[in-house]
């Protein structure tokens, strides 16, 4: 059930089984399963039950470091959150992420990548992905005919486009039912109230208090930072306000281009780079890293692709697609024009500055683009923290953003292996950005980071190494819980929306005892 700020809250959503902070990425499909599992579960959503124009002025806060884009433009508080805005992409961890040291200095993630694959599993029965999509290797075999590998190093990776990225639609049914979980929106957390040494007793908010036995913060990787430095700031029994990792280890994902290929067979780029369709869903397809390339050389992970020039048929076609989505069905005609129009005016922006700012210079190319996109290796020095201008229990977050320049490595690496086979095959004369070929540092001037921001709240073996626990409990307390990309210890170059929702779900099988049945 949604309860607006117009509706009155009943007493009963709130002392709840579990609250979760953050109705987004993670905290919708949380809430949902847990209700499902028979928990009483509320939501709280700091944002309106639709999005807001004007969304990004909410978002502003200090930034040093590299420009980081993502602070203002790359988070929405609405209902819904982020899914808002996104594209849907999901693409799941190799075991070079996971559980093989790649690159000098890898963190350790506390679980197998087979257990990670299981959770997956659940993410995909969540979101009714078919079983024969879910293998990108296997479907990119059967609808090719070819083997996944490109060359020695590189090997063809997929990644899957939702039908519908937007969990409020998709989940509109149980967020709306009187069994579903009871949805409190524009309920802006104020404070974390630790009565207790470790214990989380209430949260207070703009629409009042409410209380339960656990707690989770699910509301977005630099929102839960803030949270958690606030509190810690301000509540001297929290347990955790000695811990030097909070906000700590703050990635994302580095995407640029370091070149084009010229003289290319259209035909020939085609059938390896357009889209794959299968059973009605959407592959896109990138050349990456093979985990046996990466283990040999110490490499952090990344990708390349090839983006022909955008002509004025794909261009139309991209904009139908994202009217289609944001004009489709939301009860009404009248409520479906009006939620469209906004969508339009919040999303259209957002377009242009990702066609214009970053691609322009490709738009009226001759050439094919070779496109870059990277994982940040974690650092202490890139990090969250509250805006030191305003008091702790009030401040805004801010970003120091400081890629090292070790990631230029694996930019080198790709330059050098894409290059050498798409020679090979004669594909076309390849001109690469010299700065990519000599593996320069000055080649992170060109790039950007893509809205996936993870950490600030590393999961780790103890307090001495990060922020959560096994369990995803915050070291030092009894109750409180973090789901969500904040979490990670380190960020592969994949979307992190199917990893973040595969650690939700375990997460959701320890909170509801579902873990041991498994």
């Amino acid at each position: 059930m949604i309860l607006t700020r117009a509706q009155d809250i009943p007493e009963a959503a709130r002392q709840a089984d579990v609250l979760v902070i953050g109705a987004g990425a993670v905290g919708i499909p949380l809430a949902v399963t847990l209700a499902r599992r028979g928990l009483r579960v509320t939501l709280l959503e700091g944002g309106p039950a639709e999005p807001p124009t004007g969304h990004e002025a909410a978002n502003a806060g200090p930034s040093t470091g590299r420009a980081y884009d993502g602070l203002v433009s790359g988070r929405m508080k609405a209902l819904g959150g982020t899914t808002r805005l996104w594209g849907g992409q999901l693409v799941p961890f190799s075991v070079s992420d996971i559980e093989q040291a790649a690159f000098p200095g890898q963190p350790h993630w506390p679980f197998t990548h087979a257990d990670y694959l299981g959770h997956v599993g659940q993410v995909y029965d969540l979101l009714g992905i078919p079983q024969d999509a879910r293998d990108p290797r296997a479907v990119w075999s059967r609808m090719s005919g070819a083997e996944a590998a490109f060359g020695p190093s590189l090997e063809v990776g997929m990644n899957l486009w939702l039908p519908q990225p937007d969990f409020a639609r998709l989940f509109a049914a149980e967020l709306s039912a009187a069994e579903g979980p009871m949805v409190i929106t524009e309920a802006e957390v104020e404070r974390l109230e630790f009565g207790h040494p470790g214990r989380l007793d209430a949260v207070h908010t703009s629409r009042g208090s409410f209380r339960a036995d656990r707690v989770v913060l699910a509301c977005g990787t630099i929102e839960i930072a803030r949270l958690l430095l606030r509190a810690a700031a301000c509540e001297p029994a929290c347990g955790f306000a000695g811990n030097e990792h909070l906000g700590k280890w703050f990635m994302d994902h580095l995407h640029g281009f370091m070149g084009e290929l010229h003289g290319a067979d259209p035909e020939a780029i085609g059938n390896l780079f357009d889209y794959v369709h299968h059973r009605g869903l959407r592959f896109g397809v990138k050349l990456r890293l093979s985990d046996d390339a990466r283990a040999e050389q110490g490499l952090c992970n990344g990708v390349v692709t090839l983006n022909p020039r955008m002509g004025l048929k794909q261009g139309a076609t991209e904009l139908l697609a994202l009217l289609t989505r944001l004009f489709s069905g939301r009860g009404s005609p009248a409520a479906t024009l009006r939620h469209g129009l906004a969508m339009v005016r919040i999303t259209l922006p957002l377009a242009w500055r990702y066609l214009v700012r970053r691609r322009s210079s490709l738009l009226f190319s001759s050439g094919v683009a070779i496109g870059v996109e990277f994982e940040q290796l974690p650092s202490p020095q890139s990090y969250i923290f509250l805006d030191p201008a305003e008091p702790p229990a009030t401040a805004k977050a801010g970003i120091c953003w400081n890629p090292g320049g070790e990631e230029m490595r694996t930019v080198q690496a790709l330059a050098q292996m894409l290059s050498a086979e798409l020679t090979a095959r004669g594909l076309g004369e390849v001109r690469i950005d010299p700065r990519a070929l000599a593996g320069d540092p000055a080649f992170l001037d060109a790039c950007h980071d893509a809205y996936h921001q993870m950490g600030g709240a590393r999961l780790a073996a103890s307090a001495s190494e990060g922020v959560v626990d096994h369990d995803l409990r915050v070291f030092g307390t009894d109750n409180l819980f973090v789901a969500g990309a904040a979490v990670f210890p380190s960020g592969s170059f994949a979307n992190p929306t199917l990893t973040a929702l595969a650690l939700t779900l375990r997460l959701a099988d320890h909170l509801s005892g579902a873990g041991a049945a498994r």
